[in-house]
Order: C-alpha cells, then sequence, then structure tokens
C-alpha cells in the first residue's frame, strides 16, 4: 500500500483520501509514504487508536487533513 499510496499522490492533481478505517496496524513506513504524500492526502477514519497514537508520538499529527468519512470528504462535508 506504501508505494500505491506514494505513485497515486504525486502522479495526479486530485485530492487522494485514504481510508484507514481497517488498517489494524501502521509502522514507519505507511507514515512515512504518507508524510511523503501529505500535501495531496487526507485521512479517513475513524482512525485506530494505535494510529492516533503513532502519529502522536512521532508529532505528525498536525501534518495531516483528516476526516471521519472518507465519503464525507469527496463529497466535501
Amino acid at each position: 500500500m506504501s508505494r500505491w499510496v506514494v505513485e497515486a499522490a504525486l502522479t495526479d492533481d486530485m485530492p487522494l483520501v485514504v481510508d484507514l478505517s481497517g488498517v489494524p496496524f501502521a509502522g514507519s513506513s505507511l507514515l512515512h509514504a504518507l508524510l511523503d504524500a501529505r500535501q495531496r492526502v487526507a485521512l479517513a477514519g475513524p482512525l485506530q487508536s494505535r494510529f492516533h497514537r503513532l502519529l502522536d508520538l512521532t508529532g505528525t499529527a498536525q501534518q495531516f487533513t483528516t476526516t471521519p468519512q472518507a465519503s464525507a470528504h469527496l463529497c466535501g462535508r
């Protein structure tokens, strides 16, 4: 998934909504890929508590736009 996120975000001018609601584990590889693409990435959830903890521990939470659901972000809600 990491490579796909970066490639999609860098080759398309459209925002990319990444639905992380079903991701049980997120490590440094995923975080790095999301940070590389953060200019165009919105994170959709609900985000798992482990992912929130990763963002908090690394001080990167403020780097991302987040939305409770992917459909809400796509519809502009």
